[in-house]
């Protein structure tokens, strides 16, 4: 009986230091949702919103819900905000465009990240114009480059 414990309680230690849930699940599962901002398309200034580098690794539409992956340089994680600006662009569908707008920083480190936004209040903005379901396609740009275009599909 001796031995066992003398086997048992060592293992037992040392497992109850292991995480055994990976790292990253619990992160990306409590990744916060932030809301699109619509800025007024007419008195919008570009250089009002900050703007750092970045490209967008992965885009895609679940819902109302934008799921972005983007790598970028700085020191650190940080805030990100994505800003409906020009919107709707008579077409069929109809267009968008939203930038990405963060800080920039003075740092080489090069960092990976998962943001979420909710694109409900670009869906009201397009049933307040058109009243009904429709097709947008989003464009994230910047400095009019367009990094990756969506197809935002919704029904009333």
């Amino acid at each position: 009986m001796m031995k066992l414990i003398a086997h048992v309680v060592p293992l037992v230690l040392m497992l109850g230091g292991c995480d055994l849930v990976p790292e990253n699940s619990a992160r990306l599962a409590q990744t916060d949702v932030d809301e699109i901002v619509m800025a007024d398309p007419v008195d919008f200034v570009r250089e009002d919103w900050p703007s750092g580098t970045y490209d967008v690794e992965k885009a895609e539409i679940e819902g109302d819900v934008l799921h972005l992956r983007v790598s970028y340089s700085g020191c650190g994680e940080h805030d990100f905000e994505l800003v409906a600006w020009n919107y709707f662009m008579e077409s069929h569908p109809v267009q968008a465009y939203a930038l990405l707008a963060h800080e920039r920083e003075a740092c080489e480190a090069l960092f990976e990240r998962d943001l979420e936004f909710d694109l409900t209040p670009l869906k009201r903005a397009y049933q307040d114009s058109y009243g009904m379901s429709g097709t947008i396609i989003l464009g994230i740009r910047d400095h009019g480059e367009t990094f990756v275009t969506v197809h935002y599909e919704f029904k009333i």
